[in-house]
């Protein structure tokens, strides 16, 4: 009967790492106001009683002043046997936005 070899390890003591501190970006944000008037134009936002919540997250930037986010408005229904409400994403709009304008330019994809 063959014998198998025995793998030794070595136990290392471990080395405290040194790291430079962490450098943070802060993401930009869009206006809320300028939001506000571009849901209000694509679906009266203003008009929508069962809206949760509006989230706007920033995606990127270019070198042209143009940022990109994405836009989710948050709806809640009652469902009947339930003790809580379904929250879902009604309506999601993908666009750009002009830094220097102020405004969110026309080409959107979204609904």
């Amino acid at each position: 009967m063959k014998k198998r070899a025995i793998k030794k390890t070595v136990k290392t003591q471990m080395q405290p790492m040194e790291s430079e501190p962490m450098h943070t970006v802060e993401n930009p944000v869009l206006p809320s106001e300028v939001m506000e008037n571009f849901l209000n134009d694509k679906i009266k936002l203003d008009t929508l009683s069962n809206v949760f919540m509006v989230k706007s997250h920033f995606l990127w930037d270019s070198s042209d002043g143009i940022e990109r986010y994405r836009i989710n408005v948050w709806m809640e229904e009652d469902v009947e046997g339930l003790n809580f409400g379904r929250n879902y994403i009604g309506h999601s709009f993908f666009v750009k936005y002009n830094t220097e304008d102020r405004e969110i330019l026309n080409d959107y994809i979204g609904g």
